[in-house]
């Protein structure tokens, strides 16, 4: 069954933690940092000659950028912070807003929803694949690790998964992964070997 955590869990044993290659997430940072610094540029140059709405919008930028590449919340968690865990029992998955906090009213109660985990079971996954999903408005699929999901409520797994589609009666299809590094391709490969290796669906939490 499946079970929602508070928090990420610790399993214990072997397990499967991706994260976004060091080496990647260095490249990722400079870039945008060389584009903050760019459009702080652009603004110091054009100051004068810009209405106020585009230089408070130039303004703002620079500041979302060099925090993005600077701050330990920003790219930097992404090679620190699992997108998933998985060993042979389970995977367990982080809330798909998570890292992305909520403000306004409400706020407090929405940011608590998004550091939820949820426990799913091998049991409950009957195929794992890759396939180009489409996960945004722009058109453009992106190749996703994707799981057929069989005798699981979808409004329980909903805020954890990517996209969900293919449904059919207490079954349906759910993309979940679809970072570019570790390659979703790998990714699969992984997850497929471990469910393999399945022979019992207890937990396997220390706690």
């Amino acid at each position: 069954m499946i079970r929602i955590l508070p928090e990420m869990p610790k399993l214990a044993g072997d397990f499967f933690a991706p994260v976004m290659p060091r080496w990647f997430n260095n490249v990722l940072r400079i870039v945008i940092l060389i584009c903050g610094l760019a459009i702080a540029f652009i603004l110091l140059g054009e100051f004068n000659h810009l209405n106020v709405l585009d230089r408070i919008l130039l303004g703002i930028l620079p500041v979302v950028f060099i925090f993005m590449a600077t701050h330990s919340r920003g790219v930097m968690s992404l090679s620190k912070t699992p997108f998933f865990l998985a060993d042979i029992n389970v995977i367990c998955l982080k809330h798909r807003l998570a890292g992305t906090p909520e403000v306004g009213q409400n706020s407090e109660i929405e940011n608590a929803k998004r550091k939820l985990w949820i426990f799913i079971p091998w049991t409950a996954i009957t195929i794992i694949r890759t396939e180009k999903v489409m996960l945004g408005d722009d058109g453009k699929g992106s190749y996703s690790v994707v799981i057929d999901l069989e005798g699981i409520n979808r409004k329980d797994v909903e805020p954890f998964l990517l996209s969900i589609f293919n449904e059919q009666s207490h079954k349906f299809s759910a993309a979940f992964y679809c970072n570019m590094l570790p390659f979703p391709s790998s990714v699969a490969a992984t997850l497929q070997d471990m469910m393999s290796k399945s022979e019992r669906p207890e937990m396997n939490i220390v706690t």
